[in-house]
């Protein structure tokens, strides 16, 4: 689901490579978390993405996701202990992982339930928000240490 650069060109090696039954790209869609909800695993293969909101929004569904062990998702997805990491690039990792998951439904599930947990405990907006709040009050502690030594 999604818009990208990419779409067509993504849309076309699919319809190449027989997947058309399997795979389907639907472009922009305003019922993701439906989709979220009846998908089985979630993938990002993006080598070099700086966050990644939809990883942090399919964490927050319990969707078990599959990674690129790069950028954000080392901070995300990697923060999960037994995350499912493969090297950038690596298309034949990253099917392994998705085949791993597919073929065993209660790690799966225990996978997705511990992303959850991980994301309401440290990456949602009020985990996001007392961050930013205990940052200020480090730089003020600071602040007056340095003016009142």
């Amino acid at each position: 689901a999604g818009t990208g650069a990419e779409a067509a060109r993504l849309k076309e090696m699919a319809t190449r490579m027989g997947l058309g039954a399997t795979a389907r790209l639907v472009g922009q869609v305003d019922d993701l978390a439906v989709r979220m909800a009846s998908a089985a695993v979630f993938i990002a293969p993006a080598p070099a993405e700086p966050l990644g909101l939809s990883v942090v929004e399919a964490m927050s569904h319990g969707l078990p996701v599959v990674a690129a062990g790069s950028g954000g998702h080392l901070e995300t997805v990697g923060a999960v202990p037994g995350a499912m990491l493969f090297p950038p690039g690596d298309a034949a990792a990253a099917a392994a992982a998705l085949r791993s998951l597919v073929a065993e439904p209660e790690r799966r599930r225990a996978y997705g339930a511990a992303l959850q947990t991980h994301q309401r405990r440290h990456l949602s907006l009020e985990a996001f928000a007392d961050q930013v709040v205990e940052l200020y009050r480090r730089a003020l502690s600071q602040a007056r240490l340095r003016l009142y030594p």
